[in-house]
């Protein structure tokens, strides 16, 4: 089984194949992302960051809503970041405003386009526990870790440097797999939250969600 979030097509297609295999999915991780990545559109005419940080992985569990469901106790992890801090996705009159989220060539700068993206899985996390926490799906957020190094640094070569200079000082990837594994089996609370679990300590963090933001999730869970 594939799966491409830049392309809506695969997304559908590889809901398909798993619903096809009739075997339930008590655990979903939204782990994929790309990071500092040049502007392009996706198949769907989308920004690629936008669409494969966010978008794709919202498609994939609406489709795959049911088989969560039917697997009650079931969780949902959307892998987020601290950077979600630094991104604003509404105008000037507080609605959500699209053409933020998918820019233009023109207003694009990569990495307000991960940040936004951030944000979104932060929303979505929330409003996804609200509407199936009832139903034995809950969901929350994680942040895995500042600067891991991976290959997420690979589109330009200061980031390269960066993550390798803070390699020492940061969570190995095994700890970054870790904290997306405590948060999906470990904590059984139906309350969302958003976290930052070591493996010694879980702390439960403040995500940048205030009531002006209620409007926002419900339009973004119905894009």
């Amino acid at each position: 089984m594939t799966l491409d979030l830049a392309s809506l097509h695969s997304v559908q297609h590889f809901a398909e194949a798993f619903k096809s295999k009739n075997v339930p999915l008590h655990m979903l991780i939204c782990n994929a992302a790309v990071f500092a990545a040049p502007w392009s559109l996706t198949e769907d005419d989308l920004e690629a960051t936008f669409q494969v940080n966010h978008l794709g992985h919202f498609y994939l569990v609406q489709l795959l809503e049911d088989i969560l469901r039917h697997s009650s106790p079931a969780r949902v992890v959307m892998v987020s970041s601290e950077s979600h801090r630094f991104s604003e996705i509404k105008d000037s009159s507080g609605k959500l405003d699209f053409s933020l989220l998918s820019p233009s060539k023109k207003e694009f700068w990569a990495m307000v386009a991960y940040n936004r993206s951030k944000l979104c899985n932060i929303l979505f996390s929330n409003e996804l526990n609200r509407h199936l926490s009832p139903h034995g799906v809950t969901s929350n957020a994680v942040h895995p870790g500042n600067m891991i190094y991976s290959s997420i640094h690979r589109n330009w070569w200061v980031y390269t440097l960066l993550f390798t200079l803070a390699r020492p000082f940061t969570k190995s990837m095994v700890s970054e797999c870790l904290a997306a594994f405590y948060t999906s089996s470990v904590f059984k609370s139906w309350e969302w939250s958003y976290k930052n679990p070591d493996v010694h300590i879980c702390f439960n963090l403040l995500p940048l969600i205030n009531a002006s933001t209620v409007l926002m999730v419900i339009t973004l869970s119905n894009l």
